[in-house]
């Protein structure tokens, strides 16, 4: 592509098609995103700056064709700064597959491993955050004298951040995000088990991850998707309430080397695991990347699968 990148902002909705809508919603409840709207083909939930899951039962006619044969992702949308970065997009993609845009201005494609993706100019918006307040022993400030922290408030997701794919050939689908979208690797895992890139207006340690699933026997699909929460609280209090209501943890809770972020990861009914997240670092392109030998070398530490990290045996016990 031209030596100017598209000012892509971060993915800021994803489509699923899922088989049972009630237990669906019942989750994203739980988890933290507040319901915006529904009819009868539809639900849309949000994060408070404006982030949305949109929900659509997994026959319906309307829905892209899916890379899976049960409930999964079926498009993935990106938010742009301006129209410019839409035209640099549109110009660059249909250069060797169909773009199409929609009446209101949602510019449609696939990328190299038949996802489809899309772009719109951003609706994110500016929220209230006030910064957790912490005691740290020798430090002035923190939570007021004489106050207890709270275990009643509920964990509420404030940014959708990262999506992770399964691919075969992650140096393949990263190439696609890097030379044609103008993402920035900012970690790997050697022996093409993945990449981690960020795009170029969001400043999340990554924007997407793809990772290797090893020999188990499924397509390039969506593994995991990411929101990100105040503080390690809301996680904890988070994943608290999602395991008593009896979804079942994946990986976590625990904090990744690669990011830095806490992280507590759930099986969910829309196909793909769901990561409640905070904390993690901000890159712009002055970061390093680097270069890692093994997943189990960047998990940091968890309290579950110890050292098995999120590989090809948990999403194959996942789908089980």
């Amino acid at each position: 592509m031209s030596d100017t990148a598209p000012s892509i902002t971060g993915i800021e909705d994803i489509l699923f098609g899922v088989e049972d809508m009630d237990n669906a919603c019942r989750f994203l409840e739980l988890y933290g995103l507040k319901e915006i709207a529904r009819d009868a083909a539809q639900s849309i939930w949000e994060s408070l700056d404006g982030s949305t899951i949109t929900l659509r039962l997994k026959d319906d006619a309307t829905l892209p064709a899916p890379m899976i044969d049960e409930p999964t992702g079926r498009r993935y949308t990106w938010g742009v700064k301006d129209q410019t970065s839409l035209d640099l997009i549109s110009s660059e993609l249909s250069r060797d597959r169909d773009v199409h845009v929609s009446e209101d201005g949602l510019l449609s494609s696939v990328d190299d491993d038949g996802h489809v993706i899309a772009f719109r100019i951003t609706r994110r918006r500016a929220y209230e955050a006030a910064p957790a307040e912490i005691n740290v022993t020798g430090v002035e400030g923190g939570r007021p004298i004489n106050s207890r922290v709270s275990f009643d408030e509920p964990q509420v997701a404030r940014a959708m951040g990262h999506l992770v794919f399964w691919s075969r050939d992650p140096e393949k689908s990263a190439a696609f995000y890097q030379e044609r979208l103008g993402f920035r690797v900012t970690d790997s895992v050697s022996g093409n088990q993945g990449i981690l890139l960020r795009a170029a207006a969001h400043f999340d340690h990554h924007s997407i991850f793809f990772l290797n699933p090893g020999k188990a026997p499924f397509q390039n699909s969506l593994q995991h998707i990411e929101f990100q929460f105040r503080d390690m609280q809301e996680v904890m209090i988070g994943g608290d309430r999602l395991t008593k209501a009896g979804f079942k943890t994946v990986f976590g809770p625990g904090r990744h080397m690669m990011g830095s972020n806490w992280y507590w990861y759930f099986n969910t009914p829309l196909g793909c695991a769901f990561e409640l997240a905070a904390d993690m670092d901000r890159a712009d392109d002055g970061w390093e990347p680097g270069v890692w030998e093994t997943m189990d070398e960047v998990k940091g530490w968890s309290m579950a699968y110890g050292a098995f990290g999120p590989t090809a045996s948990i999403e194959a016990e996942r789908r089980a």
